[in-house]
């Protein structure tokens, strides 16, 4: 919309710069204020999302911004540490097919509620999280469309917590 003077200008929530941003990499930014976070929200065409080494908000009611994700297929968080409330928020993104959370404090717990969520994830990234057993591993098996998950690091996860992902038909690829 043009004004008299011949300025563009835009309705709030329109034709903003980055409306058509598909990627955004905000790994290792620590000065991301708690009035960005929340806007990454109305990123319509956010299809993938890193923010590793990132301090993000503390405020549970700042993480709802990933409820209103209608595209986003790749997140990557590292380095946080996850209650059940902020987990149980990632699972319910219903595009996401690829996941990262390496030493978020992802434990069984967590797995579970990981495995119980919306997402289609093809692959998770769990590396690192040192909580997670063999119990958590296998509630993992239950996530039909997953290929591929990352568990190095993960030194309670033992043989027998791996066999359960493998011996799953479709097996599913371990890094370990």
């Amino acid at each position: 919309m043009q004004s008299r003077d011949g300025i563009q200008q835009s309705s709030p929530g329109t034709d903003l710069p980055f409306q058509t941003l598909e990627r955004l990499d905000l790994s290792g930014v620590h000065g991301l204020r708690d009035y960005v976070f929340p806007n990454l929200g109305v990123l319509p065409q956010l299809l993938e999302l890193r923010l590793q080494d990132v301090p993000l908000p503390v405020e549970d009611t700042r993480w709802q911004i990933f409820a209103g994700a209608k595209k986003l297929r790749l997140l990557e968080l590292s380095d946080l540490t996850l209650d059940e409330s902020r987990v149980r928020r990632l699972a319910e993104i219903a595009t996401l097919e690829q996941l990262e959370l390496p030493r978020c404090g992802i434990d069984d717990a967590g797995a579970r509620t990981l495995a119980k969520g919306r997402c289609p994830l093809r692959r998770l990234g769990l590396a690192g999280n040192m909580a997670l057993t063999d119990s958590g591993a296998a509630e993992l098996a239950a996530i039909g469309t997953l290929a591929e998950v990352d568990l190095t690091g993960c030194s309670k996860v033992t043989e027998q917590g791996l066999r359960r992902l493998t011996e799953r038909q479709p097996p599913i690829r371990v890094a370990h």
